[in-house]
């Protein structure tokens, strides 16, 4: 089993690289625009955060999604009949286990909060737009590492856990 990458050490550990923190500012000023837009659809930063992470994985079942957003079984089925109802995601036979359900993107829904969320996109566009070719590729180039650095991290990880039970008062 491989080891995740480890950070380069630096003087100041606790000091963010520049880059760590434009990196930062632009992941919380994303999410910011996104709580706005998505506030004006009538869907919650949950709501948008699990139609992601299914949109990442293309699909996953009830149990692996409660997994990674933390929620509990119970939350997580009620998400997903409210996502359903909004036509963002369904159910569908799990091809491997006729026993199971996997959830998946429903494109037209996905399509009309794809739309919702196209100024964003644009402002993502106009600054690489900005960028001459080589910038532009080395944007690319860093991006992928990173990404790809971070799934790996992630994979290390442990697995999820199951969420705490809620303690019962004695």
């Amino acid at each position: 089993m491989s080891v995740p990458p480890t950070p380069h050490p630096r003087e100041d550990p606790l000091e963010p690289l520049p880059v760590e923190r434009l990196l930062h500012r632009v992941a919380t000023l994303h999410f910011l625009m996104s709580h706005r837009i998505v506030q004006r659809l009538g869907i919650s930063q949950v709501e948008l955060f699990a139609v992601s992470i299914v949109h990442l994985h293309g699909g996953l079942s009830a149990g692996e999604l409660a997994c990674e957003t933390g929620l509990t079984p119970g939350a997580t089925t009620r998400l997903i009949d409210r996502l359903e109802r909004q036509a963002l995601l369904r159910r569908v036979p799990d091809p491997a286990d006729r026993r199971r359900t996997v959830v998946q993107l429903d494109p037209q829904g996905v399509a009309r909060l794809d739309a919702d969320l196209q100024p964003l996109r644009e402002l993502y566009s106009n600054a690489v737009n900005g960028l001459a070719g080589p910038e532009r590729s080395g944007l690319t180039r860093y991006l992928e590492a990173a990404a790809r650095d971070m799934e790996a991290f992630v994979r290390h990880l442990p697995p999820c856990a199951e969420p705490a039970e809620a303690a019962t008062p004695s």
